[in-house]
């Protein structure tokens, strides 16, 4: 079993390099490309289960990866159910309170100042996302299940299975990368991430 997570396509405010909390960023047109291409990428892997952020960046790059997926195997006669995207508001992104939406500049100022920013605390964000992921494990057993949700996210669950390797601090998610977790024994680990397929 092995659970693919995928960061979403790119936003006007990554291309700001601004913290994107629970506000509800769409997909720019680079963002919408982004996830035909990863979604080509995928045609190869057989999922049984799609889950999605319900943010509107996340869950469009995830109906774009649905319907190419869908589509695809419909022509070639292999899949016999339609994957539908799922929500699950556990893979909602962090909420990076004050600081979110700010340009970088403004964030370093607002950081230095020592205000506290109000955020998700990060014991919060990862055991919701642990929560999730867990469960995902035990009802896919043997199948692979698709995610697709945000940077922050990925980097808290890379910190987690790495147990601060990577992830949170340490590594920059790129927009529609992969990161890829097996199932081994009933234990997750991380076999790839932040790649292109």
């Amino acid at each position: 079993m092995k659970i693919y997570l995928v960061r979403h396509g790119e936003t006007d405010w990554n291309i700001e390099r601004r913290f994107q909390g629970l506000e509800d960023i769409p997909l720019n047109e680079t963002g919408k490309k982004q996830a035909k291409e990863c979604a080509q990428a995928l045609t190869s892997t057989s999922f049984e289960a799609i889950y999605s952020s319900p943010l509107q960046r996340a869950y469009d790059t995830a109906t774009i990866i649905a319907d190419t997926i869908n589509a695809f195997h419909m022509e070639q006669g292999t899949q016999e159910a339609v994957l539908a995207v799922q929500k699950d508001s556990r893979l909602l992104e962090r909420d990076f309170g004050k600081i979110s939406g700010l340009l970088p500049d403004d964030r370093k100022a607002f950081l230095a100042s020592g205000e506290d920013a109000c955020m998700e605390e990060f014991e919060h964000l990862t055991n919701r996302l642990i929560e999730a992921l867990e469960e995902y494990r035990r009802e896919y057993q043997g199948q692979n299940i698709l995610v697709i949700a945000h940077g922050g996210v990925i980097n808290a669950i890379l910190h987690v299975f790495s147990n601060g390797e990577i992830g949170t601090g340490k590594t920059l998610v790129a927009n529609t990368s992969v990161a890829i977790l097996e199932d081994s024994e009933g234990v997750l680990k991380i076999e790839t991430y932040n790649k292109h397929l």
